[in-house]
């Protein structure tokens, strides 16, 4: 027998904290459009979802990219890029919006 040591390896290091949440980010960005497609047929419930559903949509992903990758700066600028990360998703939620809406089969009255 031997007095050595079994070799012992190393601990696998922990997941980044936002490398596992990219699909809550996914998920709320595909959110509103998926209730579209639901709604499509309902002329009422398209403006609300819209209007409402883009925007709480394009807010939290604004607010969640901004947190995750300006972690390490003062809130100012991460405030700042949370305004523009928003600015920036709510055009593409829309649009998002009305290829939902499409594929649910209604047609998009924005009178």
């Amino acid at each position: 027998m031997s007095d050595e040591a079994p070799p012992v390896s190393e601990p696998a290091p922990p997941p980044q904290r936002g490398a596992r949440a990219w699909w809550i980010f996914v998920g709320v960005l595909l959110a509103p459009p998926l209730i579209m497609a639901l709604v499509a047929r309902s002329s009422d419930a398209q403006g609300a979802v819209l209007i409402l559903g883009a925007g709480a949509s394009a807010l939290f992903c604004g607010i969640w990219l901004a947190r995750r990758l300006f972690a390490q700066r003062e809130s100012g600028f991460q405030f700042l890029m949370a305004f523009v990360f928003s600015v920036v998703l709510y055009p593409v939620s829309v649009v998002l919006c009305c290829v939902g809406c499409t594929l649910g089969g209604g047609q998009l009255d924005v009178r």
